[in-house]
């Protein structure tokens, strides 16, 4: 998750596979139909990759404008024909899209990398910029670079990317996040930071950070340590907060900056994670989902069975930073304990209302057998910080995968958040 403070800016997040067909048309389903607007299409016609395919987009939003950018033209085994972004400047009534360029082999201009993966959206209020950051593959399906493309006129250009990071000896790097501290009165206003790791090396923790609207980067100094999925939060005061698993997956943790970004401290544990092992073969993992209220309260989400006896399958679990409200005393609970499996946790926060977080879950049926691979909506809306929940809604119809685009044929699948 990307995080501002400021009451014109709303997150949204997405984790998506969209495998589109010509003439296909989806409808979610939650207290009302609600038609789905496709806002991008594959046009690349490459034979190494799948088509008609749009998958793990990220999103962000400032004032009328909001950012969605995906991997364009995804490979059976990893990465994509390319990034594409889509550009809305009216609050999503209408969209434009194009390629990033000067990337991979494919786009125009071409660039020195055979395929792309993990798009990051961020915006930087002081520069006016917006900017996506990506993972560079080489021909081996190794992390070669971490890469960032700028826009400076609201999304309508984007220029040829900026390397934050490449890979040297041995590296093999992955799993990017970008996010900008867009609080006028902090320290560190305008700064920019990006998280990733090398799996080459145990998958040791990574954070660069820019002071000039991304367009160029300075690697920090961190721990060495084993991490995945770290997502970076700004606080109100300036301080960095990367929520963040450990490299077996198997606990929560975070590290934080309080120098702008310039070194990083010690991974302390927040919990430790058990995991259920999806059933359809999907594509999942206890990966955190972090965001950031406007007080300052950051909320980060993931799968876990400990609430259920024998760990058989999922929930959405979620814990907060510290705040005095007594519902949050537990600080992690179960999201939905009586239905019966949840993956992908993915959370939203609207900065200008701290009272709101939106909490969009999967439900995932046990066994999954094909004719009953369906996957359904939950959505929960929070209405107080320190209050209880609503009871969820569920959408009545299912969306089943059309393509495995995922790494070994693992199913990828689409997660739609949508505004009000």
């Amino acid at each position: 998750m990307k995080v501002a403070h400021t009451s014109r800016m709303r997150r949204f997040s997405l984790a998506l596979a969209l495998a589109a067909m010509a003439a296909l048309t989806l409808t979610l389903i939650a207290s009302a139909n609600v038609a789905v607007t496709i806002i991008a299409t594959d046009p690349f016609t490459n034979s190494t990759s799948q088509h008609k395919t749009i998958v793990e987009p990220d999103t962000y939003s400032f004032g009328n404008t909001i950012v969605a950018a995906a991997q364009w033209g995804r490979f059976n085994d990893g990465g994509a024909s390319d990034i594409g972004v889509s550009v809305s400047s009216n609050n999503g009534t209408s969209w434009t899209s194009q390629a990033l360029p000067g990337i991979t082999v494919y786009t125009a201009p071409p660039g020195p990398y055979a395929r792309v993966s993990d798009p990051s959206v961020a915006f930087d209020a002081r520069h006016n910029v917006w900017m996506v950051s990506s993972l560079a593959l080489n021909a081996s399906v190794s992390g070669a670079a971490v890469i960032n493309s700028r826009s400076t006129n609201g999304g309508a250009t984007w220029f040829n990317p900026v390397t934050i990071h490449a890979a040297g000896s041995g590296e093999d790097l992955d799993k990017n996040w970008t996010v900008c501290d867009n609080t006028p009165t902090s320290p560190w206003y305008g700064s920019c930071y990006t998280e990733w790791d090398d799996f080459g090396h145990g998958n040791r923790f990574h954070m660069a950070y820019s002071r000039d609207g991304g367009a160029t980067w300075t690697v920090s100094r961190t721990p060495n340590v084993g991490v995945i999925g770290g997502q970076p939060v700004t606080l109100p005061n300036g301080n960095v907060v990367v929520p963040i698993d450990n490299a077996s997956e198997t606990a929560l943790g975070y590290s934080n900056s309080t120098n702008g970004g310039v070194s990083f401290g010690q991974a302390f544990t927040i919990t430790s994670i058990s995991s259920f092992n999806d059933p359809g073969n999907i594509r999942s993992g206890p990966l955190p989902s972090a965001e950031i209220s406007g007080d300052g309260k950051i909320y980060v989400v993931w799968e876990d069975c400990r609430f259920r006896s024998g760990c058989y399958t999922n929930d959405l679990v979620y814990t907060t930073s510290a705040h005095p409200d007594r519902c949050d005393e537990q600080h992690r609970r179960p999201l939905h304990p009586g239905r019966r499996g949840r993956s992908h946790d993915v959370g939203s926060v609207d900065q200008g209302r701290r009272d709101v977080l939106l909490l969009p879950e999967r439900q995932l049926h046990r066994g999954d057998v094909p004719a009953r691979r369906r996957l359904h909506l939950v959505l929960e809306r929070r209405i107080d910080v320190g209050s209880c929940h609503d009871a969820p809604r569920a959408d009545d119809d299912g969306l089943a995968p059309e393509h495995d685009a995922g790494p070994d044929g693992r199913r990828l699948h689409l997660d739609v958040v949508r505004r009000k």
